[in-house]
């Protein structure tokens, strides 16, 4: 009997060690999880923010709005990508402002030719009007010259 104590004493001084570790794992486990969770949360915020914020800026320039710029804070990829994006929001800019003009001109253009109704209407995008004259062809002629010459000459001296 003697020889089974001491073989109990043997296996639990022996084994202690083991039994000490594994607390000592499960101990650190307890507290690793919990802190790495943590941590993959914070840098997956890190490398959402910049795409939640271009995703924003994107969803700007598509109602219309392209003065909007986002920031660029740092050098890396996402830096490179925002100030892609606030050079590509630029030229649309541009490009929307000299389409705008150029509607504008076109109008001014169509006012000089036509009736100020019917330039509306065909500006509308009333086809009606042209389907009535199929047979009618517009011709607009600028004579160089001509402007200058007409607003130069008196009304009463004026032989047509």
């Amino acid at each position: 009997w003697s020889s089974d104590v001491c073989s109990s004493d043997l296996d639990t001084e022996l084994f202690s060690g083991i039994h000490n570790l594994g607390r000592y794992m499960l101990l650190l486990a307890a507290l690793l999880i919990p802190a790495i969770t943590f941590l993959s949360l914070k840098m997956a915020r890190a490398f959402t923010k910049p795409i939640r914020r271009l995703m924003d800026a994107t969803e700007q320039i598509s109602s219309g709005d392209y003065r909007i710029q986002i920031p660029v804070a740092t050098g890396d990829e996402f830096g490179e990508l925002a100030a892609a994006f606030n050079a590509m929001s630029d030229k649309l800019g541009e490009r929307d402002a000299s389409l705008h003009q150029q509607v504008e001109e076109n109008h001014r253009l169509l006012l000089s030719i036509l009736p100020g109704s019917a330039a509306t209407r065909l500006r509308q995008g009333d086809q009606e009007l042209a389907e009535r004259h199929p047979h009618v062809s517009v011709l607009f002629a600028e004579i160089e010259g001509w402007d200058e010459l007409s607003q130069s000459l008196q009304i009463g001296r004026a032989h047509v």
